[in-house]
């Protein structure tokens, strides 16, 4: 079936109407159903890659932790000895400022790396 050329015209300016004027034609009024995108399987050396990786972070993140937070440890021990730690006596209530300026650095970037390897562990994608 051949169209003329003024019934296309027509049957376009029709359909521009209609598209502009907010009345779609039955066919088009139906939802388009949902497709999921495909999901990213990893093989089993991915898996395992990712593994050593997230394990990896754990070892070095929980020392991280415990080396930040050794001069609140180091303070809560010290308050428990019995005795003067002033500085007129043995002087430990200087510990964990000298915990906070040398230990914790190393803290900080022990936890740099276990988030490094932990994000490297994410962008594994084979």
């Amino acid at each position: 079936m051949c169209e003329s050329q003024s019934e296309k015209a027509f049957n376009e300016k029709l359909a521009r109407s209609q598209r502009i004027s907010g009345q779609v034609p039955p066919v088009m009024q139906q939802p388009v159903p949902f497709v999921p995108p495909p999901k990213k399987v990893l093989s089993a050396k991915g898996k395992r890659k990712r593994l050593i990786f997230i394990i990896l972070a754990l070892c070095f993140a929980i020392p991280a932790v415990s080396l930040i937070l050794s001069p609140f440890i180091l303070g809560y021990i010290i308050a428990g000895v019995p005795g003067d730690h002033g500085d007129s006596g043995d002087a430990l209530a200087w510990m964990p400022i000298g915990a906070f300026m040398s230990i914790v650095p190393i803290g900080f970037a022990v936890l740099v790396f276990a988030l490094t390897m932990f994000g490297l562990g994410r962008g594994v994608s084979r």
